[in-house]
């Protein structure tokens, strides 16, 4: 009975006498459970000798028990059963809650490795050097080898699957279409980026070669973000002399390939390159300097610098700042900066830094509100390479020939862009791919310096 094999499985640590005499008095269920404590079952412990003799009395041993005793003996039969059935139940329960939490756990498992595999391959082409060669692994088939995977774990079959109203998708199916809609969607960003290339982040679909760039303005006073190519015309005596076209959105990025392509084309480097204020940067001053040009292009803040008198003045600049002995940087409250770091400029190719100074203590500063915006004490970052670069081109640009030069540029180059744009309104490239293209602007190119030799040759006609 269910009882006695409980009762034999809580008297299994005791020796043999003991379950023989606990057995020759039981009588029947009632007594079993009358005798017997929940706790006991529960804990499942030995009875001792005293617990044994405290629960059966003498009396009990001879079946004559008392009205009362088999009241209360009944009483606990029943709690006993009703205990034992919840019992049973909370363990059915924790069974299915056991093997829901194995399943989810299994699928969690599955999930973290192949997420997992995906960001330890974070960027999309892995450069393996073995023995010379260069393999690309491309991530999206990293993730669809994992949805191979993850599909002989759970041995999925597609011909199983099921669509459409009515039917409920299992977990495992739903989580391999979601792992091959992600590595669809991978492969789409991958070939996206190979189009756009390593120097831009964005192309049109029309046209892949052409990028997104923020044209001026129309007539109507409206910003315009179009699909475009960035032209650049090098002009000598009036003539266009060189002309590429180039994806970059800045005209910084262009002039370095420009005036390679004035170089293959002729053989050498134009002396005085003379270009507005989109040209003047750190990398292209460098590039002149190794190449024997002068400079003569525009910086950013080239006007502000020659123009405004109370800027370039300012004390509080700090490449106003005086330099006292042994190097030292003061501000113009006589505190001292000291040196705090070098920090590289990112995507410059020639290694420019950037010293970053500190202030020793602003505490009580009289030009606090003047000088700094914080309510620490005031850094500032210099390079003193291109403050030297800065006032090399502002001394070239400021003299008799600096102002000829850039006369003539204004005259030159802007009249030639004036003259194709407006007066022949060519305003719009026609063809699509960059070689395409630069076909386009050559054949232009070569027929304003047609027009501007037959001009020129007529005035000498009528002249002589």
């Amino acid at each position: 009975m269910r009882h006695q094999a409980v009762v034999d499985e809580v008297v299994e640590g005791g020796n043999r006498e003991r379950r023989a005499h606990f057995r020759a008095h039981i009588v029947d269920d009632q007594q079993v459970g009358a005798l017997i404590p929940r706790r006991a079952f529960c804990r499942r412990r030995t009875v001792t000798r005293a617990e044994f003799d405290g629960f059966v009395g003498g009396d009990d041993v001879d079946g004559s028990v008392v009205g009362d005793r088999e009241a209360a003996c009944g009483n606990r039969v029943r709690d006993a059963g009703r205990e034992e059935g919840l019992a049973e139940a909370g363990r059915a329960v924790h069974q299915q809650i056991g093997r829901a939490f194995a399943e989810l756990l299994r699928v969690f498992l599955a999930l973290v490795q192949i997420i997992f595999h995906i960001f330890a391959r974070r960027i999309l082409h892995v450069r393996v050097h073995a023995r010379g060669i260069v393999a690309e692994i491309e991530l999206a088939e990293v993730l669809v080898l994992d949805a191979e995977q993850y599909a002989e774990v759970w041995q999925i079959n597609e011909a199983m699957f099921v669509h459409g109203r009515g039917h409920r998708k299992t977990t495992q199916q739903r989580h391999y279409e979601k792992l091959k809609e992600y590595a669809a969607k991978l492969e789409e960003y991958v070939e996206k980026i190979k189009i756009c290339g390593e120097e831009r982040n964005s192309y049109s679909k029309t046209d892949h070669s052409a990028t997104f760039m923020r044209i001026k303005t129309d007539y109507m006073g409206n910003d315009q973000l179009l699909p475009a190519y960035n032209v650049q015309v090098g002009v000598a005596d009036e003539y266009i002399a060189v002309v590429d076209v180039n994806q970059y959105r800045s005209d910084m990025d262009c002039f370095i390939p420009l005036m390679n392509k004035f170089y293959t084309t002729y053989g050498f480097y134009p002396k005085y390159p003379v270009a507005d204020a989109g040209y003047g940067s750190y990398n292209n001053y460098i590039f002149c300097g190794q190449h024997g040009m002068e400079k003569y292009m525009k910086f950013t803040m080239f006007k502000k610098e020659t123009t405004d008198k109370k800027y370039h003045e300012d004390p509080f600049r700090a490449v106003n700042f005086p330099i006292g002995e042994g190097g030292i940087m003061r501000c113009p409250n006589g505190k001292s900066f000291y040196l705090q770091y070098r920090k590289n400029v990112k995507g410059n190719k020639y290694g420019r830094q950037e010293e970053v100074y500190q202030c020793e203590d602003c505490s009580g500063c009289p030009y606090a509100e003047q000088c700094k915006k914080t309510d620490k004490n005031r850094t500032v970052r210099i390079n003193c390479e291109l403050t030297a670069m800065h006032q090399e081109v502002i001394e070239n640009l400021e003299s008799i020939q600096g102002a000829l030069l850039r006369m003539n540029r204004s005259i030159q180059a802007e009249g030639t862009f004036g003259i194709m744009k407006n007066d022949r309104w060519y305003k719009r490239i026609v063809r699509r791919g960059i070689k395409s293209v630069l076909l386009e602007v050559f054949l232009v190119s070569i027929g304003y310096n047609l027009y501007k030799y037959h001009n020129k040759q007529k005035k000498v006609a009528a002249a002589a």
